[in-house]
């Protein structure tokens, strides 16, 4: 009998798989059609492959089979070569956790982002 993977087992703490995160964070998610697919074939690959990792060609091997119907196959590899053993370390960098957002400068108004949001905070 085949089992299948209940999602309290599959995502993390806080409901969403670290791939779904990272996909979302890269910008690889843009109408939607192939992220269940990806993220799911991504977290396969990973749990095939936890002890050894998985290497930027073995990612894009294991992919090559889903489709993206509005071509954002660019973003979507970046954000998955991250969890590649031999990524580089330049597209590991581009990976920004939520907590880190509100420390960024604002190119246009040179104020950081957490302070921005504070001082133009919506009525309630």
């Amino acid at each position: 009998m085949t089992e299948l993977l209940k999602n309290q087992y599959v995502a993390g703490v806080d409901g969403n798989y670290r791939q779904e995160s990272q996909l979302a964070d890269m910008n690889g998610s843009q109408c939607g059609y192939c992220s269940p697919g990806m993220v799911m074939s991504m977290y396969s690959l990973l749990q095939k492959n936890s002890e050894a990792g998985v290497t930027m060609k073995e990612i894009e091997s294991s992919l090559a089979g889903n489709i993206c119907r509005c071509t954002g196959y660019r973003p979507i590899m970046d954000a998955f070569k991250t969890f590649a053993k031999d990524a580089p370390q330049d597209l590991k960098s581009q990976c920004v956790d939520f907590e880190d957002l509100g420390n960024e400068i604002c190119p246009k108004t040179g104020q950081r982002v957490k302070d921005f949001v504070k001082a133009t905070d919506l009525p309630k």
